[in-house]
C-alpha cells in the first residue's frame, strides 16, 4: 500500500490515541471524582473490563467484551454514562424494562436505542445493585445461546483480557491493555486544521478528502481484537502485540477470515506513521491503567514506546463453553483449532509470508475458572519454524 505525502501529512498531524485526557481520567481515577464509583464498581466485578477511548474521549465498560457503558464528558460541566437499550429488544419484558430506566431518570437519544443519563456527581445510589441487575438481565439475554449465538469470540476475548491484564506481567510476560481497536482516519476537521479552506475537490486530487482516506487505507480498518505488550526478560526484548481471536471454523474464511486479516494487517504494520502512534499510545495507556490501579504506580513507563519492536499473532481457539440451559459442556459449531487442522499448511504458509506468529489454544474454554497462561498456548513462529512438534519441546 503506496500513501501520498499529503496523506502521510493528514496521519500524523491528526491526535490519534486511545488514551483519555486528564479531564475524564480524573473524574473517573479521583475517591472525589464525579465518576469514580464507576470505577469502584467495575473493579468489584470479574465480569467487567475498562477500556480507555481517547479519540471519542470516553471511557467504557465491557460487560464479557461487549459495551455495557459509556462514560463521557456531557453538557453544562455534567457528566454522562450511556447504554444501548437495543440490546433488550425482544425481551419479554423490554417494555418494563424501558419504564424502569425511564423512571431512575435515563434519557433517549432520537435513535431510540440509547439511553443516557447526565449528572455533575455520580454516587452509589446511582448503579446500585437493582439497577445492575437490570443492565446485567439484558446483557446476559444478548449472550443467551437460545437468541442465536453465545458470543464465543466475544467471550474469548473477554477472557484474554481479564487473564492477561494482571500486574504480575509488567516487565515478564504478555500484558493486555485494550479490546477491539479501531483505527481512525482524518475526519474534516483534522484536514481544516492543516489545509485550512481548501475545497472538497481540490482534497480529493490531493486524495486526502476523508471518503477517499478510507478506500486508500483498508488495511488500517483491519481491526485486531486486542492490543498488549509482551516483555520478555530471556530476550530483554519488549513487543506491541496486535493480536486477533479466532474461534470459531466459519470466521477463518471469507473477507474477515485469517488470510484477508493476515494480508491486510501486513499492510498496516508498515505504515510507520500509524505504529509510531500505537507505540506512543501503549506507552500512555499503561501510565493510565496505572493510575487507576491495575498496575502498580512504582512502575515506570517513560520511554517505553522507543524500546517497542512490533509483533503480529493470531490466536486460535476452540469454541467449546459451559450451556447452562443444558448444564452440561458443549461445542457451539466447529472451532478455529479445526479450521487450522484442516488447512494448517496453508495457514503456516500465509503465517510465515506475513510473519506472524500463530497461537494454538484447545485445552481451556473461554468460560473455564482456570487462568491462561503462556504454558497453555502452542506458539508458532519462526524460531520453531512453525512446527508443532518443536514448540512442545
Amino acid at each position: 500500500m503506496h500513501l501520498n505525502d499529503y496523506q502521510i501529512q493528514a496521519l500524523k498531524e491528526m491526535k490519534d490515541s486511545r488514551a483519555v485526557d486528564p479531564k475524564l481520567l480524573n473524574a473517573f481515577v479521583d475517591k472525589h471524582g464525579a465518576m469514580n464509583v464507576f470505577l469502584r464498581f467495575t473493579q468489584e466485578h470479574e465480569e467487567l473490563n475498562i477500556c480507555f477511548r481517547g479519540n471519542n474521549n470516553a471511557i467504557e465498560i465491557y460487560y464479557y467484551n461487549h459495551v455495557v457503558w459509556k462514560l463521557s464528558a456531557g453538557k453544562n460541566r455534567c457528566w454522562k454514562v450511556s447504554f444501548n437499550i437495543g440490546h433488550a429488544k425482544g425481551m419479554p419484558n423490554e417494555v418494563e424494562l424501558r419504564k424502569y430506566f425511564k423512571d431512575h431518570d435515563f434519557k433517549m437519544k432520537p435513535d431510540g436505542k440509547t439511553i443516557y443519563m447526565e449528572k455533575s456527581y455520580y454516587t452509589d445510589e446511582d448503579i446500585n445493585c437493582d439497577l445492575w441487575c437490570r443492565f446485567k438481565e439484558i446483557m446476559d439475554y444478548y449472550f443467551r445461546p437460545s437468541n442465536g449465538s453465545p458470543n464465543i469470540e466475544k467471550r474469548w476475548q473477554h477472557k484474554f483480557f481479564r487473564d492477561f491484564h494482571k500486574d504480575k506481567y509488567i516487565f515478564d510476560g504478555l500484558y493486555i491493555y485494550d479490546l477491539e481497536y479501531h483505527q481512525k482516519l482524518p475526519h474534516k476537521k483534522d484536514l481544516f486544521k492543516i489545509w485550512g479552506l481548501k475545497t472538497d475537490e481540490e482534497l480529493k486530487e490531493m486524495r486526502v478528502h476523508s471518503t477517499i482516506m478510507k478506500t486508500d487505507l483498508v488495511p488500517a480498518k483491519n481491526e485486531p481484537d486486542f492490543l498488549g505488550v509482551e516483555f520478555d526478560k530471556k530476550k530483554n526484548e519488549v513487543c506491541l502485540i496486535f493480536g486477533e481471536i479466532k474461534s470459531l471454523y466459519d470466521t477463518c474464511e471469507g473477507q474477515s477470515g485469517i488470510y484477508t486479516h493476515l494480508d491486510r494487517m501486513r499492510e498496516y504494520l508498515n505504515l510507520d506513521v500509524l505504529i509510531k502512534k500505537r507505540k506512543d499510545e501503549a506507552e500512555s495507556i499503561l501510565k493510565q491503567y496505572a493510575a487507576i490501579g491495575d498496575i502498580n504506580d512504582s512502575y515506570c513507563f517513560d520511554g517505553l514506546s522507543e524500546k517497542l519492536n512490533v509483533k503480529n499473532v493470531l490466536v486460535l481457539t476452540n469454541s467449546q463453553y459451559f450451556n447452562e440451559e443444558q448444564s452440561s459442556v458443549v461445542e457451539w459449531k466447529l472451532g478455529a483449532i479445526k479450521y487450522f487442522e484442516d488447512n494448517r499448511d496453508s495457514i503456516i504458509e500465509k503465517a510465515r509470508a506475513s510473519e506472524c506468529e500463530i497461537w494454538l489454544l484447545n485445552n481451556i474454554r473461554c468460560d473455564d475458572d482456570r487462568v491462561i497462561s503462556m504454558n497453555n498456548i502452542t506458539r508458532l513462529n519462526k524460531e520453531n519454524n512453525y512446527s508443532i512438534k518443536e514448540a512442545m519441546c
